[in-house]
């Protein structure tokens, strides 16, 4: 099969001597199981663009990064760990010019610098990542980021991140949409003037103990959906339309949507 170009195994595994090297025109492989293939070949199928890789163990974790690494052609990337362990530790993606896309599930010891991530980078999502520091303070600095999704809970659900989380001034310049869920922990979040400036869609779920809406939100007059699911009770008094204590900072907003 040297010409195929897709390859999608549901619910599949590659043996443990398959080969891959010969795959030379291969675009797609996704919904694999990651096993020992990934030492005999991965770094072979240089023109792949789009790669997913699940259940993902730390005995591949070597073999999987130095692979990646030299897959340049890559425009999307998935990696899920296994039952909640590590995503691996990964080297610089700066030569990745063509990777927009990026969605990992399972644990992160630490998010890499700024500098280490796709250059142009717009779509991130972080799922069960259980970073125990403020994402923002990295994420915010990536310069063509569009789409953000941080997912708490969906592996596991001990809480991660902290209590508090800002986005500084000028972070975040061309972020559309923002999505986050299951922040057990998270007590406050800052949003300075100047941030978010081009943020559309802004949606926040099962963030039970987030007290209130960041004053910074009035000040983003592009925002045209914000939705609220599964709050606490007090928050959604405060964001009662012409009552509320935070009514102020949402009114602007053309679309509200409180559940």
């Amino acid at each position: 099969m040297e010409q195929i170009r897709h390859l999608i195994v549901y619910n599949g595994w590659f043996s443990n001597g398959m080969q891959l090297h010969h795959l030379s025109n291969l675009r797609t492989l996704t919904r694999v199981r990651a096993g020992s293939w990934i030492e005999n070949g991965l770094e072979k199928l240089t023109n792949l663009g789009d790669l997913g890789i699940y259940e993902i163990r730390g005995d591949v974790h070597m073999a999987l990064s130095r692979s990646i690494s030299k897959l340049v052609h890559l425009r999307s990337l998935s990696l899920m760990s296994w039952d909640g362990s590590w995503i691996p530790a990964f080297e610089s993606f700066s030569k990745h010019e063509h990777l927009y896309k990026m969605t990992l599930i399972g644990r992160l010891e630490k998010l890499p610098e700024p500098h280490v991530f796709p250059p142009n980078l717009t779509e991130l999502c972080l799922y069960g990542s259980k970073l125990e520091r403020d994402p923002m303070v990295t994420l915010e600095k990536l310069p063509n980021l569009r789409s953000l999704c941080i997912h708490a809970s969906f592996i596991g659900g001990d809480p991660c991140m902290g209590k508090e989380m800002v986005c500084s001034a000028g972070g975040f310049p061309l972020l559309d949409t923002l999505n986050i869920v299951g922040l057990y922990e998270l007590e406050e979040w800052r949003v300075e003037e100047g941030a978010m400036r081009n943020l559309r869609c802004l949606e926040i779920s099962s963030c039970e103990r987030l007290r209130m809406l960041p004053d910074g939100l009035r000040y983003i007059i592009t925002l045209q959906e914000l939705k609220l699911e599964y709050m606490s009770e007090e928050l959604k008094e405060r964001v009662r339309e012409n009552e509320g204590e935070d009514w102020f900072k949402i009114r602007h907003i053309p679309s509200l949507i409180i559940q």
